[in-house]
């Protein structure tokens, strides 16, 4: 298989809006190639309503969606079309006229999975299943912990096709840019037809769940675990309470976003000890918070050239930690160190907390999703600006099917040279690889076979022979 294009080779890789002061940010270089960028994921940037009287539909652009805020990282002249699904259900003989609406007014173009494909792909594979494993998490309902069902696993593959021939109709194959996000669509780069004409780079970056597994569970063990966070609090109250102090408020129960954003205000500390998480944007809400604003300040009776403070407390198992490098990393496993962080954050001289806001503050004023969008961009030209002088050769069958991109001189090791290459010399050093070279990649038995180790020792009998096997 050769192709004068590449694909992707990453595997295939309440209230009234805050005036939060805009910090000016520089952005890296953007692409200059031509064609339109797809940006698909599961969800199209839309709010959909139905009006009650004359039935029809009306549609706005959802502000707040990430999917929409991506463009704000592109040039102005860049053209950007949006491939996903509605978050309603539209009678069949309404699609055309609604696909047609909303590709003229908003350049979305709507995928319409069957209610009971889209029911059982994303409530099922992928909150049940694909969720709980980028999350660490082994299944944990009754019902669903011993065993793989197939049904949902078709539904995925079925989605993730509807998908892939939406954006087929769609996509200039020479030009275009595919941008594929978040895990419901791992299985877009594996369409052979895709192969070879695509740029397709697959990011994953799971939400939050509710699913299924995660309410039976609920079930089972949220009592229990409600009733010792009562009683913890209650015992440390007990000790500690005075008429005009409580050390521990126990809210149970859901927050709305200004009453958080209140909490995130006051709070001279803020801890995130999740276990395992992707994106939790908590830590970045409390920094933009403590910073304030014009009417934040005023309504507190802040002097807006005061000085401001925060400390952040986050777990290391979480996709921020590494990215806010003033807040105090901890193992959440480690009661002790967490207890020691705690204290540390609110005992640090207010130099230090103020210090530690600063370089907080202009990290996320600056890095924002159109720096995200634009630097993922930056890579993308990148790693395809040579891409129509590359050879594509196709590896695998089905699923393992992959696609690589090559230089054109690059040629294909064949065996007689290297029987050629191995009797014409003196001393040879030969590595080979253990996984898929020594035993079969997908194979469950560690031992060599006979065969095996009788080449093996046929090579190392020979002096002239150094043997090298690599693994880990």
């Amino acid at each position: 298989m050769a192709s004068r294009s590449s694909a992707n080779f990453f595997d295939l890789a309440s209230g009234a809006s805050l005036d939060i002061p805009q910090t000016p940010r520089t952005l890296p270089r953007v692409m200059t190639l031509p064609g339109i960028i797809s940006d698909v994921a599961n969800i199209l940037p839309l709010h959909a309503e139905r009006d009650k009287e004359t039935a029809r539909w009306s549609f706005t652009l959802d502000k707040d969606s990430l999917l929409l805020q991506l463009g704000d990282g592109f040039p102005p002249e860049t053209e950007v079309l949006y491939v996903g699904c509605l978050e309603v259900e539209v009678e069949a003989n309404e699609q055309e006229e609604i696909a047609q609406k909303l590709l003229d007014e908003f350049k979305c173009v709507p995928t319409f999975l069957p209610r009971d494909i889209q029911k059982k792909f994303y409530h099922g594979f992928c909150k049940q299943k694909l969720w709980s494993l980028f999350h660490y998490m082994l299944p944990i309902c009754p019902d669903h912990g011993d065993h793989f069902d197939r049904q949902l696993w078709q539904a995925y593959v079925s989605a993730n096709k509807i998908f892939a021939d939406k954006v087929m109709e769609v996509v200039n194959p020479d030009d275009d840019f595919i941008w594929i996000l978040d895990y419901h669509l791992m299985l877009l780069q594996q369409r052979q037809e895709l192969q070879g004409k695509l740029e397709l780079v697959q990011i994953v970056n799971p939400a939050r769940s509710s699913g299924k597994d995660v309410q039976e569970a609920k079930k089972e063990m949220y009592s229990t675990a409600k009733k010792e966070m009562h009683s913890t609090a209650r015992r440390i109250n007990e000790v500690y309470d005075c008429p005009d102090y409580r050390p521990v408020i126990l809210i149970d129960r859901s927050v709305d976003c200004y009453e958080k954003t209140a909490y995130y205000t006051v709070a001279e500390c803020c801890i995130v000890n999740a276990l395992r998480d992707g994106m939790n944007l908590v830590p970045y809400k409390y920094i933009v918070c403590r910073h304030g604003s014009s009417l934040m300040d005023k309504a507190m009776g802040i002097k807006m050239d005061s000085p401001r403070t925060s400390m952040l407390v986050v777990s290391e198992f979480m996709g921020c930690s590494a990215s806010l490098s003033g807040a105090i990393r901890v193992n959440p496993w480690d009661i002790d160190s967490v207890a020691e962080a705690m204290n540390m954050a609110i005992t640090v001289t207010d130099s230090e907390k103020q210090m530690r806001h600063e370089k907080h503050y202009r990290y996320i004023s600056s890095h924002n999703v159109a720096y995200w969008a634009c630097s993922f961009m930056q890579d993308l030209e990148r790693a395809c600006q040579n891409h129509y002088g590359n050879r594509c050769w196709g590896i695998g069958l089905g699923l393992s099917f992959r696609v690589l991109s090559l230089p054109p001189s690059f040629r294909k090791l064949r065996i007689d040279h290297i029987v050629s290459a191995y009797k014409r010399t003196n001393r040879r050093a030969i590595f080979l690889d253990y996984d898929g070279t020594i035993i079969p990649e997908s194979s469950m038995i560690m031992s060599l076979n006979p065969e095996v180790i009788t080449v093996l020792n046929a090579l190392c009998n020979d002096p002239n022979n150094t043997m090298f096997i690599v693994s880990g």
